[in-house]
Formats: structure tokens, sequence, C-alpha cells
């Protein structure tokens, strides 16, 4: 399985920019094609169903937007995907900066 897997990590990475980037029928093609070279591999399946969502339901462009330049959310750290700049916010009037740890 160590080889299949090396063999489609090129393939699999393509696939997992073409999501990030939203062209998620060029991602579940190149998900599929990992799928089919190495099926004992379960990296792919995941992703070969979520861009089947997002095809048949795709998000709005504000989403899609927010989707691209990350939200600086936890799940973002957790899952790999590109955090904007940290932003000022002012919790309460009268504080000028804070910054979250």
């Amino acid at each position: 399985m160590q080889m299949q897997k090396h063999a489609t990590a090129a393939r699999f990475a393509e696939g997992l920019a073409h999501y990030r980037g939203g062209e998620f029928q060029a991602a579940h093609d190149l998900f599929e094609a990992c799928h089919a070279d190495a099926p004992d591999d379960n990296a792919a399946k995941p992703y070969i169903v979520r861009c089947a969502n997002l095809i048949a339901t795709p998000p709005s462009p504000r989403r899609a937007l927010a989707r691209r330049l990350g939200s600086g959310c936890k799940m973002d750290k957790k899952f790999g995907e590109r955090r904007s700049a940290p932003q000022t916010v002012r919790p309460y009037p009268g504080v000028t900066t804070w910054r979250p740890g």
C-alpha cells in the first residue's frame, strides 16, 4: 500500500490544490483517479464525497471567497486551510486593540 500511496501522492496534491481553489470537478476527477490506482488508500474517499456534494450544490460566491481566503477559525488550523492575517478585534468600546492568542 505504501507504494500505491507514493505513486498517487502528486495526483492527490494536485486534487487538493483544485479542491482548495474551488475547482471541484477537476478535484473530483483527480481524487477518483487516486482511488482507482490505490483502492486500499482511504485518503481520497472523503474528498470524492465532498466534491460530489459541492458539484451538486455549489457554494455561494461569498462562501467561495471566504473559503479561498480562510475564515481564521480553529478548524482551519486543524485541517490545514490557509488562514487570513489576524484582524484587530475591539470587543468593548474604548479598547484599542486585542489579538487572540
